[in-house]
């Protein structure tokens, strides 16, 4: 429901909640990255406010991180389409 609300001087509508898929994810590339298996990452983070951040750490050299970027891309185009 407080997604159609705007705070008139900014900031969050709502309060912090965690999602379990998300630390599924995240915990299941930390443990590959811990075992040497991921060597890099390029993230997209959308935070509880509404607000988008993105950040990439270890060997980005190469074109690999691009090619999955444009995949995970059509993906999320494709999910907001059907919303």
């Amino acid at each position: 429901m407080t997604d159609n609300v705007t705070a008139l001087f900014g900031g969050p509508t709502s309060v912090p909640k965690p999602d379990e898929n998300c630390i599924e994810v995240l915990e299941n590339l930390l443990e590959k990255a811990r075992g040497g298996e991921v060597i890099a990452v390029a993230i997209a983070a959308k935070h509880y406010d509404g607000l988008a951040t993105a950040n990439h750490g270890g060997n980005i050299a190469g074109y690999a991180i691009i090619g999955a970027l444009e995949a995970i891309k059509a993906c999320l185009t494709t999910l907001n389409r059907e919303e």
